[in-house]
C-alpha cells in the first residue's frame, strides 16, 4: 500500500484530500467522508499507548470499555494538527468538556469543532466517540451541532484552545509522542531509518 503523509494514498489522493501541503490547501467537504475518518481512527488506534493516554486513565483499565478511553485528548490534538496542515486559516478548535444525552453524560471528553467558511454551522469531529453509548459503538463522528441537538445529543465545551494554545497545554507532550509513533508506524519510516543508518555508516 502506498502512503502519502502517513495516510494511504487511495484516501489521500481522493478529491476531498490534498495530496501534499504545498500543492493544495482545500478543507475536506463537509461532512468529512466516513472512509477518511475511519482511516484516521485506524491509524491512531495503532499508535495509542500508555505513553499517550491521559494519566488519570493510565491505571484504570476497565473491561468492556473501548480502547479509546483516555486517548481523546491526543487524538483531537493530532486531528487539529492535520486539519491545519491542509488549511492554516481554518476555524478549528480543540474542545474539552462533556457530551450530554437523555440517558447519560460523558465528562472529561475532548473533540474538535470546525466552523464552515460559507455556513454559520459548527461541526463536531470526534474520533473517539465510541466511549459514548448513545452512538452504539460507532468510533467516529462528524456532525453539526444542530443535527446532534435534534437527536438530543449536545457537546458542551468547557474550554476551547487553538493549535497555538495547545503548546502550553499538558496534552502537548503526549501529542508529540503520538505523532512520532504514527510516523514510526508508516512504511516511510522504514525507508528513513535505513537511509539514516546507511548515512551514519558511510
Amino acid at each position: 500500500m502506498t502512503f502519502v503523509d502517513d495516510v494511504p494514498a487511495s484516501v489521500a489522493t481522493a478529491d476531498h484530500v490534498p495530496v501534499d501541503d504545498q500543492s493544495s490547501r482545500t478543507v475536506p467537504l463537509w461532512p468529512i467522508p466516513d472512509d477518511l475518518l475511519h482511516t484516521y481512527r485506524t491509524l491512531l488506534s495503532k499508535a495509542w499507548s500508555p505513553r499517550t493516554i491521559h494519566p488519570d486513565f493510565a491505571f484504570t483499565r476497565i473491561d468492556g470499555k473501548p480502547v479509546s478511553r483516555g486517548q481523546c485528548g491526543v487524538t483531537s490534538a493530532w486531528l487539529l494538527h492535520k486539519l491545519r496542515q491542509w488549511q492554516p486559516e481554518i476555524e478549528a478548535t480543540y474542545c474539552y468538556g462533556e457530551v450530554v444525552s437523555l440517558d447519560e453524560t460523558l465528562a472529561d471528553h475532548c473533540w474538535v469543532e470546525i466552523k464552515g467558511s460559507s455556513s454559520p454551522e459548527c461541526w463536531v469531529v470526534d474520533l473517539t466517540c465510541d466511549q459514548f453509548d448513545v452512538f452504539k459503538g460507532e468510533a467516529v463522528r462528524c456532525e453539526s451541532h444542530d443535527s446532534l441537538k435534534r437527536r438530543s445529543i449536545e457537546y458542551k465545551a468547557i474550554s476551547q484552545l487553538s493549535y497555538g494554545d495547545l503548546k502550553r497545554d499538558l496534552v502537548w507532550k503526549r501529542f508529540k509522542k503520538l505523532k512520532y509513533r504514527i510516523r514510526l508506524s508508516s512504511p516511510l519510516a522504514t525507508v528513513r531509518l535505513r537511509f539514516a543508518t546507511a548515512t551514519r555508516s558511510s
